[in-house]
């Protein structure tokens, strides 16, 4: 499964469980869908308030987690729990962060993904020399940063 694939099903997967409860005739049970606790009355309630197309999408990402190998699943699980856990500041970070992924075309992602595999590969000091300008680049006032981007897109011939 693909990463991004991969992230938005954790969201909606997340989201599925934390609902605690489905539509009867899904073929979903509560309990391996979420496990045991919760308020179901709360859970139907939140359910039912959904449109049926999120309830459709929900029940999708919901089979293709279950058809997922055991190991992807407790993957997908974790990172689902650090979400839970996060502030709102950092929840609203990632929807936005999500919300930039899926506005871009597949060239464009597919670039993403290649400049992310030649950072992974990089080694540490040059990873963490880059960081270090980042950080830099992300305390500078807004007017300094569109100079700089401007600067290197035209030098990259964009």
């Amino acid at each position: 499964m693909q990463r991004r694939q991969f992230l938005v099903s954790m969201f909606f997967v997340g989201f599925a469980l934390t609902l605690r409860a489905q539509e009867p005739g899904t073929g979903v049970t509560a309990p391996d869908a979420v496990g045991a606790g919760g308020a179901p009355d709360a859970a139907r309630a939140r359910w039912n308030s959904l449109s049926d197309e999120e309830k459709n999408r929900i029940r999708e990402k919901w089979q293709k987690f279950k058809d997922l190998p055991p190991e992807k699943k407790e993957k997908l699980k974790a990172a689902f729990s650090r979400y839970k856990n996060l502030n709102p500041e950092q929840k609203e970070k990632i929807k936005k962060n999500m919300k930039r992924w899926r506005s871009l075309s597949p060239e464009e992602r597919e670039q993403v993904r290649a400049k992310w595999k030649k950072y992974k590969d990089l080694p540490p000091e040059k990873k963490k020399q880059l960081r270090q300008r980042f950080e830099k680049f992300k305390n500078l006032p807004p007017e300094k940063q569109e100079r700089i981007l401007k600067r290197l897109k035209k030098r990259r011939g964009d």
